[in-house]
């Protein structure tokens, strides 16, 4: 009976660390998902910084242009003969910025900060197998509690003499 527990303890160890690996290890789901959220991050502001290029070029582009010339000269405070000039203010009575800049910026690294740890890893071998085998170890105890204890004992009486045996009991 002994080496049934020793088997089952093994089955155990092998089924939890497995599912442990696959589930948190250092390649597992949990993993994969924190690198395809930190992927959709990095698309992102590379497609900003995309938008941010192109908009650069386009300027750069249309830099010499009479309108954007005359653009840049009224932003600087340059008016010709007979333009009327107009300002905006915000509530403080600040004037306003001609543009504003897209502020959304994101640190992939914030996770990693607030909790000290780096979310791409997962637990270590070491770790899993150590939850591996304590789980084995209640789950195998626990059984060897249950099955075990609730056997009989049987007294045989046999030749004025008696015996003790341990049998399950009966369904």
């Amino acid at each position: 009976m002994t080496r049934n527990y020793i088997f089952l303890f093994l089955f155990i160890l092998l089924i939890s660390s497995s599912l442990l690996i696959g589930i948190a290890g250092p390649q597992g789901m949990v993993v994969n998902r924190s690198i395809e959220k930190h992927l959709e991050i990095r698309q992102h502001e590379l497609d900003v910084q995309r938008i941010k290029l192109e908009n650069l070029n386009h300027r750069m582009d249309e830099i010499w242009t009479t309108g954007s010339l005359l653009d840049n000269a009224r932003a600087i405070g340059y008016v010709q003969p007979g333009q009327t000039v107009y300002f905006f203010f915000d509530e403080d009575g600040n004037p306003l910025p001609d543009h504003q800049e897209d502020s959304f910026t994101v640190e992939l690294g914030a996770v990693a900060e607030k909790t000290g740890q780096d979310p791409t890893k997962g637990l270590s071998y070491f770790l899993i197998f150590l939850i591996s085998i304590i789980f084995s170890l209640v789950l195998v105890i626990l059984m060897h509690r249950f099955f075990d204890g609730r056997r009989e004992t049987v007294v045989l009486k046999f030749n004025d003499e008696s015996f003790r045996s341990q049998s399950n009991p009966e369904r």
